[in-house]
């Protein structure tokens, strides 16, 4: 499998580097043995294509099976541009593949590129108590293959490695039975022999309308700090696998990196610009009850599926188990509609509301409305549950409670994707929104990270863990996330706690504010 910059590169007389950007899949794609485009760069002596992927952030310290680098391929081969360009570069002459062969070794003794890499030996030795952060590559994919684009995991802060104290899985997964409705007759959808971009699309209309663009980017009215759900088109579908109603089940394609952060920990960063709008990942986990989350320990990587508010909200944790990063829930999406004349439906629901508790929810076909297609609606009321199987040739998406009125969540401590890394920020370039696709069971979304805004390669990812977060989780540790509008810092905490204790003392109050908050 050759990408257009392999093959350009495979034959040294192949002419000057390709025009334009590198496409970021033939820059991440691994080959023979494990080699990447920039080994193959360096094998044929391509400088120009070497410096076009070095911009495009291709990995100088990848290493294939063999545990070389480009650096060693380049010395054997004795390509002294390369050499000299790596170098320049900060790669490792002192890295040893898996013959203990360093790049000095592979080269020819006494000829440039030797001259050139003895003199970089020598200048490094001479100075051995300067500082060299050089990144390590400590993974070449964290995912191992599971995921489109491989997710190297980098480290130029500390010895830590690559985590291992779990399970990479791009899907989400269960280890008990959730029972989620995956009845292809229950599914709502369409007919289209478009690209579903059309109103008529029934999946769009069940989003209010699609809300991806050509590019598969959310349009730019799509309201960020309250999101609809998202009905992504499904396997019931007549439409093609390509239409523009299918984005999130499309997967990872924005190339990302797990790295060693100054301050908090690991932390997942972008290697290439990702336009505003942009599906980015989703947060994956093993999919558990709100009762089996009632007995686990660690609550770090919760993610509720409910709307009620965070788990740990209501469980204060013990005084010994302090997560790092728990995660916050998402706000509860709507799908707004005009109120039709005859049954009393809701206006819009606050965001902090649940589905439980509000009513069951209902298909209104096409004898409830007069017209159109049925519509997923909320009772104000709770009126008896009724399934009704619309008009025409669409079938109705199962309106059913459940019967124990359990909620679930996602826990992605033992088995998890990239996601789980992303840490808070108060000023967030991600937004979460709640999506279906292969099934329509709304206890069971799936949660989708789209950019809020242009996200720059090397910019670190993250989302807002919320409000109700941080008034439990800032009295133990406080945020880093350096914005300058930070609101969880040990700054503004003390500022807010000597605001507090100047009001309770205008108000002859007892002064209640001197809980502090250990840095995060």
């Amino acid at each position: 499998m050759w990408g257009p910059v392999t093959g350009g590169v495979e034959a040294p007389g192949s002419g000057s580097a390709p025009a334009g950007p590198v496409p970021f899949v033939s820059v991440t794609l691994v080959f023979y043995e494990e080699n990447i485009c920039l080994h193959w760069a360096a094998f044929s002596g391509c400088v120009d294509i070497a410096e076009v992927l070095l911009a495009a952030r291709c990995d100088l310290h990848a290493v294939n099976i063999h545990g070389d680098s480009p650096l060693h391929i380049a010395a054997r081969e004795d390509r002294y541009a390369c050499v000299v360009l790596f170098l320049s570069r900060d790669s490792d002459v002192t890295l040893k593949n898996k013959e203990g062969e360093t790049p000095l070794q592979c080269a020819s003794l006494n000829s440039q590129v030797w001259n050139a890499l003895q003199t970089s030996k020598a200048l490094r030795d001479s100075a051995p108590d300067r500082p060299i952060l050089l990144e390590k590559i400590v993974s070449r994919d964290i995912a191992r293959g599971y995921e489109r684009i491989p997710i190297p995991c980098v480290n130029a802060v500390d010895s830590e490695p690559c985590p291992s104290n779990y399970k990479y899985v791009s899907q989400n997964c269960v280890t008990s039975p959730m029972n989620i409705d995956r009845n292809i007759t229950h599914l709502q959808y369409c007919a289209c022999i478009d690209d579903c971009s059309s109103s008529n699309c029934m999946c769009g209309q069940l989003s209010v309308r699609c809300w991806y663009d050509k590019d598969g980017r959310l349009l730019p009215e799509f309201n960020m700090a309250e999101p609809p759900l998202l009905f992504e088109c499904n396997h019931a579908c007549s439409c093609w696998r390509n239409c523009r109603n299918r984005v999130v089940q499309n997967g990872l394609r924005a190339r990302l990196q797990l790295y060693r952060t100054q301050n908090m920990g690991w932390g997942v960063r972008s290697l290439q610009d990702i336009p505003l709008g942009t599906f980015v990942c989703e947060y994956v986990g093993e999919l558990i009850s709100d009762s089996e989350a009632d007995v686990r320990e660690e609550d770090s990587y919760l993610f509720d599926l409910d709307n009620k508010g965070p788990l740990w909200a209501a469980r204060q944790p013990p005084a010994s188990v302090q997560p790092p990063t728990p995660r916050p829930p998402l706000p509860l999406p709507f799908v707004p509609r005009p109120a039709p004349p005859a049954p009393p439906i809701t206006a819009r629901l606050p965001v902090t509301e649940s589905l439980r508790g509000v009513g069951p929810l209902l298909v209104l076909g096409a004898s409830e409305l007069g017209t159109g297609p049925p519509l997923l609606c909320l009772w104000s009321s709770a009126p008896p549950v009724r399934t009704r199987r619309p008009l025409g040739t669409h079938s109705a998406c199962p309106a059913r409670r459940v019967p124990d009125g359990e909620v679930y969540c996602i826990d992605a401590r033992f088995y998890g994707n990239v996601s789980r890394f992303i840490n808070h920020h108060c000023e967030p370039n991600l937004v979460p929104v709640r999506a279906f696709m292969s099934h329509q069971d709304l206890r069971f979304p799936r949660i989708a990270f789209f950019s809020t805004r242009l996200i720059e390669a090397g910019e670190q990812l993250g989302f807002d863990y919320g409000e109700r977060f941080w008034s439990i989780k800032g009295k133990l540790f406080s945020c880093r996330c350096g914005s300058p509008k930070c609101r969880h810092s040990s700054t503004a905490l003390a500022q807010r706690q000597a605001s507090a204790a100047q009001e309770a003392q205008e108000n002859g109050l007892p002064d209640t504010s001197s809980t502090t908050a250990d840095p995060l």
